[in-house]
């Protein structure tokens, strides 16, 4: 009986550490936020808030190239936009820019992430990945 109890714990602490994983696994970033907030829906990634420093990167899955439309409204700081390739390398990337359109081409059909970054950006940004 309480061997069962034991295997019944395990199963449930497994089950709890695999959905953590499932959720989280397609963001990572290290990242502040103060008044506002970053968000995605679908291929919309948007955030708007006083000041953003750190990181936020979200995984676009498997192409060969990728197209984003972005617009970016800068009050102060910076706001840097990369697209990495699958060993995290920047394959292209915009700063600052109000509005415009980013490709990245690569070699070989590979996973792709885009990476947001602030330094005490103030603003907003509005990225739609075409596809």
């Amino acid at each position: 009986m309480r061997q069962r109890a034991n295997v019944l714990k395990l199963s449930a602490v497994t089950l709890l550490f695999a959905l953590l994983v499932m959720l989280t696994g397609c963001q990572r970033g290290s990242y502040a936020i103060q008044s506002g907030k970053i968000d995605r829906k679908g291929k919309v990634y948007s955030g708007e808030y006083k000041r953003f420093n750190g990181f936020k990167s979200y995984s676009l899955g498997k192409a060969r190239n990728i197209t984003i439309n972005y617009t970016i409204t800068t009050k102060a700081g910076e706001l840097r936009v990369d697209v990495l390739n699958e060993n995290e390398q920047v394959v292209s990337s915009v700063t600052q820019q109000k509005e415009g359109q980013l490709t990245a081409l690569v070699d070989k059909e590979q996973k792709l992430l885009l990476r947001i970054e602030g330094v005490n950006h103030q603003g907003m940004f509005h990225l739609e990945v075409i596809p």
